[in-house]
């Protein structure tokens, strides 16, 4: 993976020859993040604990979005005013949903699945690397650009955070679901900039199997974002 990084970085940097103007920016971004493959879900239930009213989601891996955001440096460099090189580095938090329906309440007298509502989100933050290549065009004022290329994410923590209420008590998990170290995420981008301010959307889609090293079944749990991005130029 170094060796990968190191590559993307010396050919980003290496065009100063050819490429007629280099852009440094700030982005913020926000937006939705959820798990999809046979094992994400809409609802489920968590197991408690009922003397410590805590416990853990069944299955934390929810196919619902929930608001994501980030924060990223930008170097990309203009080729015959056309074509784009370049790479996005950053720090963000991916936040996805599962509601909860029911809690399975167990002690040493007591052995039972009882209604509840609330949700489980999995926060998963990540240091996020963007090579990305793509080509503008200028329309009026404004410059309209499509990027593409891949996430790079080196997982920092990944931590399910849930709470469900029954109709006699409250319930609350927080749980470490570290299980990957890089989530790999082809990506395309599509923004729109005037003077020093631009704006983009943004979809990736991973390859990498949060659930790869579960044991039994089929276990699948891939990452989906969706990023609504605001650019200011250096």
């Amino acid at each position: 993976m170094k060796s990968i990084l190191l590559t993307i970085l010396f050919t980003t940097f290496s065009l100063n020859v050819s490429a007629q103007t280099t852009e440094f920016s700030v982005q913020l971004n926000t937006g939705g993040f959820r798990f999809t493959g046979l094992s994400a879900e809409k609802t489920e239930h968590i197991n408690a604990n009922y003397d410590t009213q805590k416990g853990y989601t069944n299955n934390p891996y929810g196919n619902q979005f929930d608001l994501s955001y980030g924060l990223s440096a930008s170097i990309t460099k203009i080729i015959k005013r056309k074509f784009r090189l370049g790479i996005d580095i950053g720090y963000e938090v991916l936040r996805s949903k599962i509601e909860i329906d029911g809690v399975w309440q167990s002690s040493d007298t007591i052995n039972e699945t009882v209604p509840a509502s609330g949700k489980t989100n999995l926060n998963v933050s990540f240091i996020n690397v963007f090579p990305k290549i793509g080509f503008q065009t200028a329309m009026q004022k404004y410059t309209v650009y499509l990027d593409a290329g891949v996430d790079i994410g080196y997982c920092l923590s990944a931590k399910e955070i849930g709470s469900a209420k029954t109709d006699s008590r409250s319930f609350t998990t927080n749980v470490d679901r570290k299980t990957i170290d890089y989530d790999i995420r082809p990506r395309i981008q599509l923004g729109v900039t005037r003077n020093k301010y631009g704006a983009y959307v943004g979809y990736s889609k991973g390859i990498t199997n949060y659930m790869s090293d579960y044991v039994g079944g089929t276990s699948e749990a891939f990452s989906e974002v969706i990023r609504l991005g605001f650019v200011y130029s250096l």
